[in-house]
């Protein structure tokens, strides 16, 4: 007879593979979407959206929806198997995409299918810079296109302010590039989740060597602590409602223990201006 503490450890051991099932992605974009993309946005478009660098866990999304072929060009067949809105999900620090499968699971068991959410990984580094930018604005733009739809997004933590920045487009805090011009109109609802769009407070205390040193996810230009260059970029006086052009959404607790509660102004770190009330 088995004693209780092995049943007990054969348990954990089931419990902890089925956790890393469920936090695994088994694929990256799928080959309709990629072709999709090297066709109208470019190889390494392609590239910087699969992120397959990062393995099975660095994209996700796009389906089996099927390409035709029209007289002149190349392009979706419009008629697709598209029920839902697209969902977009933009990770946070130090993570990937396929880190938030349970999440993308979530939207599966509740109607979605794998033409309508989205994910890819802009960095692993902590530095906001211009590439970030462009693989959001890219995965907007070549969603958008191959579902014929407007998307929701959703920004978890650091993804939050991520996200409103390929949005907004406009120049790059740090290099001055220009990224283009407000992506509003191609989202429809956005959704920030404990976001860090004033300040990212016990982050940053943390981590204090990143902004006293100029790099790491606190510098004073492209970080997420208070009253950097970009988060003032965001948060400024005539910067409101860019985010989506229906619904803007915020989701945060009192007792976060990343982004905390309250900036250095006394602001909530994770409200939005004129966010939808619900």
């Amino acid at each position: 007879m088995q004693s209780i503490n092995s049943i007990y450890f054969k348990n954990y051991l089931i419990f902890i593979h089925l956790f890393q099932l469920s936090n695994n992605v088994f694929g990256t974009i799928s080959e309709p979407f990629s072709s999709f993309i090297r066709e109208n946005f470019g190889n390494e478009a392609e590239k910087l959206l699969a992120r397959r660098d990062l393995g099975p866990g660095g994209s996700f999304g796009g389906g089996e929806i099927r390409l035709e072929r029209s007289s002149n060009i190349e392009k979706l067949f419009k008629k697709s198997r598209i029920h839902h809105r697209p969902v977009i999900l933009v990770h946070g620090l130090s993570t990937i995409a396929g880190e938030y499968e349970n999440i993308r699971q979530y939207f599966l068991f509740n109607g979605y299918s794998d033409n309508e959410v989205f994910g890819t990984s802009y960095s692993l580094e902590s530095y906001i810079g211009q590439k970030i930018q462009w693989s959001i604005r890219l995965m907007l733009q070549a969603v958008t296109t191959y579902s014929n739809s407007q998307v929701d997004v959703i920004g978890y933590s650091m993804g939050s302010p991520i996200a409103r920045k390929a949005i907004l487009g406009g120049r790059c805090v740090d290099t001055e590039e220009e990224l283009g011009p407000p992506l509003t109109h191609l989202v429809h609802s956005f959704l920030g989740v404990a976001g860090a769009n004033r300040d990212a407070v016990y982050l940053c205390k943390l981590l204090q060597y990143s902004y006293k040193n100029g790099y790491g996810p606190c510098n004073n230009v492209t970080g997420i602590r208070c009253h950097s260059r970009f988060l003032d970029d965001l948060n400024g006086e005539n910067r409101s409602r860019f985010e989506a052009s229906k619904r803007i959404y915020t989701i945060y607790s009192e007792t976060d223990e990343i982004v905390g509660f309250k900036d250095c102004d006394g602001k909530y770190v994770s409200e939005l201006k004129a966010k939808t009330i619900l």
